[in-house]
């Protein structure tokens, strides 16, 4: 079996399943969005250039919108696009509260401290 890092889940593997693909999982959707800013530039290295520049996933997303946007709108998937890169910003947002939390078993379950 794998080792545990984190106490909370011994008792809650299930639980720590989840969060374990919703943190890995964050960075595949970096991945999907770089290949999306490489397809509109067709410039892989100033696409990287300019989504990690600056640290912080809510900068690597705007500068994301930054490169991409006007062509999906051009490509007529304006709403499309939107509800997209609001999902990735939900996403970050979910994949921060974990990454930047104390996790907790009570008799209740899974307690989520600090973030």
């Amino acid at each position: 079996m794998t080792e545990v890092i984190i106490p909370a889940f011994r008792d809650a593997p299930e639980e720590g399943k989840i969060v374990g693909h919703l943190l890995a999982g964050y960075s595949e959707l970096e991945v999907e969005m770089l290949q999306c800013a490489f397809l509109v530039s067709n410039d892989i290295d100033a696409a990287v250039r300019t989504l990690y520049k600056d640290r912080g996933e809510s900068r690597r997303i705007e500068a994301a919108r930054k490169i991409t946007e006007q062509a999906y709108i051009n490509a007529g998937l304006e709403s499309k696009y939107a509800l997209t890169m609001d999902n990735m910003d939900w996403c970050r947002l979910l994949r921060n509260r974990y990454a930047h939390c104390l996790v907790l078993h009570s008799d209740r379950g899974i307690v989520l401290h600090g973030s």
